[in-house]
């Protein structure tokens, strides 16, 4: 059993609250070059209490901050995180600075 603020839990918790599956997190991660990442790696460490080694869980808790950024950066305009190609692509054009943001919503 994973401990309560482990990588692992972490991880599946915030897959949890973005409705972003295992299968496009993971995805996303291999396409970011992340090693340790494959799809029954990762749900082996969400499911079945398998821990990351420490560098992947580094690589894979900074992936999900930099995809949580994006998500706030856009906010109140949801993005969809099923598409991991077109987050991928975002966040490289993001960390590239290829990528402009500005959302500004005027409730009255």
């Amino acid at each position: 059993m994973t401990a309560t603020f482990s990588a692992e839990n972490r991880l599946r918790q915030w897959l949890n609250s973005r409705r972003m599956t295992a299968d496009s997190f993971s995805t996303l991660a291999q396409l970011d070059k992340i090693s340790g990442a494959s799809q029954s790696r990762l749900n082996q460490a969400l499911n079945k209490g398998r821990s990351f080694d420490n560098s992947t869980a580094e690589q894979l808790l900074a992936l999900r901050t930099e995809i949580e950024a994006l998500v706030q950066a856009v906010a109140p305009i949801p993005l969809d995180l099923s598409n991991a190609q077109t987050v991928h692509d975002l966040l490289k054009a993001r960390r590239a600075g290829e990528l402009q943001i500005s959302v500004t919503w005027n409730q009255a």
